[in-house]
């Protein structure tokens, strides 16, 4: 990571993959204007924490693109985590 403040930099990194129509509408109907990069900035975070283990890397992979591997909500508190 590099030392210069986020804000003097000239490069900022994207992430753009094309969605179905559907899929975009969707989302901007569902996402409140403004948090949409704190939205998929956390899925990111959790993905990349999915993929950090090499042993289980691949299969976390195939499950979440075959869907055998799908997000489950929960509500994470600095005393408990409880799924829904």
């Amino acid at each position: 990571m590099s030392n210069i403040p986020q804000s003097q930099r000239s490069w900022r990194p994207r992430l753009s993959e094309e969605i179905t129509e559907e899929q975009f509408w969707a989302l901007k109907n569902l996402i409140p204007h403004g948090i949409r990069k704190k939205l998929f900035s956390s899925l990111v975070d959790n993905v990349i924490e999915w993929l950090s283990d090499p042993a289980t890397r691949n299969d976390v992979l195939y499950g979440l693109v075959k869907g055998t591997i799908r997000l489950r909500l929960e509500v994470v508190s600095e005393t408990r985590t409880t799924p829904k």
